[in-house]
């Protein structure tokens, strides 16, 4: 990475912002940051191909935090022909900011590539070059990366449809920073999800039991995010410990029931 620390150590002021760097949301443990080791290059040269993959990782990770924001500017074309609108959505790049570092990012990956395209003027009059009728069907939606449902259970707003609550748990994922990984990696242990390729998918004893639970609401990132959210504000002392575990065992008896 000698290029880019190079980059980072010629920058004449490092942008330490809060959002490098913030004590105040130190919670489970501190972030993982290279260390000034002398020795480190001797050190890497012993670790397994599995060690320097997460020595990479975070070194990655930490100088990307020195690169900038990576802008690009966002184009909406929208094209009516005989009373019809067909839209194309693409990004120009203006600065590659952090990408510079991630050429091959997963999130890259996620957004299925970039369209490139032409300037255009409002209201222009183009010609319709040429016309396919396709016969196709709704895709199902995109399967989870790690990284997509680490992502997900981070800030999963979009699978909760009631407005006042997602109001109330902005801030609060599914699971602690601390334990989402290991969420993960219990679920593919336990053998409720497996790895395809560079994808996590549900297996059929994962499905099965998502089948026999009777309780809708267990299965609903919405109950999930309520108890994170009121686990913190325990921690708080806003809410009382007790009231919450006796709401808690109500609604399970009466799920059993």
């Amino acid at each position: 990475f000698k290029e880019y620390a190079d980059y980072c150590l010629n920058i004449k002021e490092l942008p330490i912002t809060k959002n490098l760097v913030d004590d105040s949301k130190v919670t489970d443990h501190t972030a993982i940051v290279p260390t000034k080791n002398k020795g480190v290059a001797e050190i890497y040269e012993k670790l397994n191909s599995a060690e320097k993959d997460v020595f990479d990782e975070v070194s990655l990770r930490f100088l990307c935090a020195f690169f900038g924001d990576y802008v690009y500017e966002s184009t909406t074309i929208i094209t009516t022909v005989e009373g019809y609108e067909f839209v194309t959505r693409g990004k120009t790049e203006i600065n590659p900011g952090w990408r510079k570092i991630y050429t091959d990012d997963q999130e890259q990956e996620q957004e299925g590539g970039e369209n490139k395209l032409p300037k255009v003027k409002l209201n222009q009059v183009v010609n319709s070059i040429n016309v396919k009728l396709l016969d196709k069907k709704t895709s199902p939606p995109s399967k989870y990366t790690e990284h997509a449902l680490y992502k997900t259970m981070e800030n999963p707003m979009n699978l909760i449809e009631e407005e006042i609550l997602k109001k109330a748990i902005k801030g609060y994922g599914l699971g602690a920073e601390s334990t989402r990984t290991a969420i993960i990696q219990t679920l593919l242990d336990r053998g409720y999800l497996k790895r395809e390729k560079k994808y996590l998918v549900s297996t059929e004893l994962g499905r099965n039991l998502i089948d026999i639970i009777s309780i809708s609401e267990l299965k609903s990132a919405e109950l999930t995010a309520q108890w994170e959210y009121n686990l913190a504000n325990i921690s708080s002392g806003e809410i009382n410990k007790d009231e919450f575990m006796k709401e808690t065992t109500d609604f399970i008896k009466n799920g059993i029931n």
